[in-house]
C-alpha cells in the first residue's frame, strides 16, 4: 500500500512537469512581415538620357513647283537671312511661260489702246449725233471687251511671274543651314523637303522616354546638361514638349528641353547629356499596403530593434501600386510592406 502511494504521487509529479513543459512550447511567436529598406527607386545613371542638340525651331523648306535642281548656293551650317537664295531649278519652262504670257498682254494691250481710241472718236461723233445709239453701244461694247480680255492676259502675266519667282527657293526666316535632302541633279516634286533652316536663337536638347519612365519626367522637369565637345561647360534646362504618342520608328517618346543657358560655342548636332535633377531618382517610393491602416491619416510601420513603431509620413505623387514619400522617413528605414494589419505600436515582429 505504502510504495502504491510513492507510485500514485510520482505520476502526479511527472504530469505537472508535462503540462509545464508544453505550457512553454506553445508560447505566441512574433508575427512575421515582409519589410523593405528605404532607398532610391532609382540610380542616378537612370536619371540621365543621351541626346542631341536642335534649333527650337526647324523649317523643311522645298519648292512650290516640281523641276530640276540646277543651283545650289548654301551648305549645312551656313548662317542665312530671310529671302537668301538657297537652292534654283531648271527655269527654262517657266520663263518661256513668262515670254508668252507677256506677248499675250502686249497683244491686248494693243487691241485695248485702239478700242480706247475709237470709243474717244466715237464719243464725239456721237455728241454732234452724227451716230445713231445703236452704233456707240457697239463701239462701247468692243471697248470693255478689249479692256477685259487685257486683264485676263495681265492676270496670266502675274501667275507665270510667280510660277518664275518659284523656282527659286529662300530662306524663310534668319538661322542656320541645317540639314541638305536634295542636291544638284535631282529632280524634286512640289512640296518635297531639300533643305532645312534652323532658329539657332535658342536651342532644344531631344532625348527619348520609355514608356516605363515617361510619367517621371513631365513638363516643367529641370535638367543639368553637359556637352561631349565642351567638357568643362554645364547649361540648365526645362523640360519643354513630351510627345503623346510614340515615335512609329523608335518605339519611344520625343522628348525636348530648352537650354536656358547655352555656351556661346554649343553647335547644332552636339551630343549632349541630360540629368534630370529632383526627379524620381531621388524619390523614395513604398507599396500602397505600406500604408498603415490603423492610421486615419497616412502612416507606415518602421521596424527597429525587432520592434515596430508607427511613423506619420507626407505622401507625393501615386504611381500605380506605389506611393511617394516626401517626408518623414529616411533612407536606410526598415518599413512594413506586409503584415500590418494587426500590428500594435512597440510590437515585436520576426522579418
Amino acid at each position: 500500500m505504502k510504495h502504491w502511494w510513492q507510485w500514485l504521487m510520482l505520476t502526479v509529479l511527472c504530469l505537472a512537469v508535462w503540462g509545464c513543459g508544453k505550457s512553454s512550447t506553445a508560447e505566441v511567436q512574433p508575427p512575421l512581415v515582409k519589410t523593405m529598406v528605404i532607398g532610391a527607386t532609382e540610380t542616378a545613371a537612370e536619371n540621365s538620357f543621351s541626346g542631341t542638340v536642335h534649333g527650337r525651331t526647324e523649317s523643311p523648306l522645298g519648292f512650290q513647283i516640281p523641276g530640276k535642281i540646277v543651283h545650289k548656293f548654301v551648305q549645312s551650317g551656313d548662317r542665312v537671312q530671310t529671302g537668301d537664295p538657297l537652292f534654283s531649278l531648271d527655269a527654262n519652262d517657266v520663263e518661256a511661260q513668262v515670254d508668252a504670257a507677256q506677248g499675250q498682254v502686249d497683244a491686248a494691250a494693243a487691241q485695248l489702246e485702239l478700242a480706247n481710241k475709237t470709243l474717244a472718236r466715237m464719243e464725239t461723233l456721237y455728241a454732234q449725233d452724227a451716230i445713231s445709239a445703236l452704233k456707240i453701244d457697239e463701239v462701247r461694247s468692243k471697248q470693255q471687251l478689249a479692256q477685259a480680255q487685257h486683264d485676263q492676259a495681265q492676270a496670266a502675266l502675274n501667275r507665270a511671274q510667280n510660277q518664275a519667282s518659284f523656282a527659286t527657293l529662300r530662306a524663310d526666316r534668319d538661322g542656320v543651314v541645317g540639314m541638305i535632302m536634295a542636291e544638284i541633279g535631282q529632280v524634286v516634286g512640289a512640296g518635297m523637303p531639300v533643305v532645312a533652316i534652323v532658329d539657332n536663337s535658342s536651342f532644344d536638347v531631344q532625348i527619348s522616354l520609355t514608356e516605363k519612365n515617361i510619367s517621371d519626367y513631365p513638363v516643367g522637369s529641370s535638367a543639368e546638361v553637359t556637352f561631349w565637345a565642351l567638357p568643362d561647360q554645364k547649361s540648365t534646362a526645362v523640360m519643354r514638349e513630351v510627345s503623346p504618342a510614340p515615335n512609329p520608328k523608335t518605339g519611344t517618346y520625343d522628348a525636348k528641353l530648352t537650354l536656358s543657358d547655352p555656351p556661346a560655342q554649343l553647335a547644332l548636332g552636339s551630343t549632349a547629356e541630360v540629368h534630370f535633377t529632383g526627379a524620381s531618382g531621388a524619390q523614395m517610393l513604398v507599396p500602397l499596403s505600406a500604408l498603415a491602416p490603423q492610421s486615419k491619416t497616412p502612416a507606415v510601420w518602421v521596424v527597429r530593434d525587432k520592434k515596430v513603431t508607427l511613423v506619420n509620413v507626407t505622401t507625393g505623387e501615386y504611381r500605380g501600386d506605389q506611393v511617394e514619400i516626401t517626408s518623414g522617413l529616411n533612407k536606410g528605414d526598415r518599413v512594413v510592406v506586409a503584415g500590418a494589419q494587426n500590428l500594435t505600436e512597440g510590437q515585436a515582429v520576426r522579418i
